[in-house]
C-alpha cells in the first residue's frame, strides 16, 4: 500500500509543483474525491472540468489499489491472529481479552 501511496504523492507534488503536502493530501486514501479536488484548491490549484474528469479517473484507480492491498493485509493479520492464538491454545474469553486490549 505504501507503494501506491508514495507513487500517488508524487504524482501530485510533480504535476502541481508542490514541494510539501498538507496531512490530509498526504493521508488521501482516507479523502473522498471531492475532499481531495478542496485540499488543491487551499494550494491555489484550480483544474479545469476535463482535468477533474481525468484526476477523477486516476484518484478511483489508485485509491481502490491502495484499499485492495488495504484489505489483504487487513486479511493476513487477522489469519496471523488465529494461528497465534491456536498456538497459544487461547480460550474464546481470553481472545476476546487480547482484542479487546489492542482497540
Amino acid at each position: 500500500m505504501q507503494t501506491v501511496a508514495s507513487k500517488f504523492i508524487r504524482s501530485i507534488q510533480r504535476e502541481f509543483n508542490i514541494e510539501k503536502l498538507s496531512t490530509k493530501l498526504e493521508n488521501w486514501t482516507e479523502l473522498p474525491f471531492d475532499e481531495f479536488l478542496k485540499e488543491l484548491a487551499k494550494n491555489k490549484i484550480k483544474l479545469s472540468l476535463a482535468q477533474k474528469a481525468e484526476w477523477e479517473d486516476y484518484y478511483q484507480q489508485q485509491s481502490k489499489a491502495a484499499q485492495n492491498i488495504k484489505s489483504e493485509i487487513d486479511k493476513t493479520d487477522k489469519e496471523i491472529d488465529q494461528m497465534v492464538y491456536e498456538l497459544y491454545g487461547l480460550s474464546e474469553e481470553e481472545i476476546r481479552i487480547v482484542e479487546e486490549s489492542i482497540k
